[in-house]
């Protein structure tokens, strides 16, 4: 691994990646490469959407974690194997009153809001997007939607009512 390149570890929940997004792009432009594990493992297969999510960042390299493991565990294996290691964690020592995930930007000394309007990207061009929009879209006949995300990583579900 070269000097300019590191290991970025965050939780590695699907939100994670999309909660830490605008700080994985802002801290590309200060790294030639950043590794960024991902799970790929049936349970959590978040594999295939992170490519996506950085496909458009050739300095963003998504890296298989295929075994259940703590992101700090994660983080220290790779520091102990002498690679140039960042974890992104929460700071529970904060003092003052904080939402969890602006905790993640304030570790280096940056403002969620401001930073999220100027670097969270979604890929421009998903393959076989429209293929499943259309899929999606068509028993639904032109009514309005809402995509619902009802599954976490921390509690396993959320009971929501989706007929609605």
């Amino acid at each position: 691994m070269k000097a300019r390149e590191i290991v970025l570890v965050h939780e590695l929940g699907l939100g994670d990646h999309f909660i830490c997004n605008a700080l994985v792009n802002l801290l590309s432009h200060r790294y030639d490469r950043i590794f960024l594990p991902t799970y790929d493992i049936p349970v959590h297969a978040n594999w295939h959407t992170v490519q996506s999510l950085y496909s458009e960042n050739p300095r963003v390299v998504p890296l298989p974690v295929r075994e259940w493991i703590n992101h700090t565990q994660y983080a220290h294996h790779w520091s102990n194997l002498g690679v140039s290691t960042v974890l992104v964690q929460l700071d529970r020592q904060q003092q003052q009153p904080m939402a969890w995930y602006k905790h993640f930007y304030h570790q280096f000394g940056l403002d969620h809001d401001s930073t999220c309007r100027a670097h969270f990207a979604l890929p421009r061009r998903i393959e076989k997007a429209a293929e499943v929009a259309a899929r999606v879209l068509r028993p639904l006949g032109g009514q309005a939607y809402r995509v619902v995300h009802n599954r976490s990583s921390a509690n396993g579900g959320y009971e929501l009512c989706t007929h609605t």
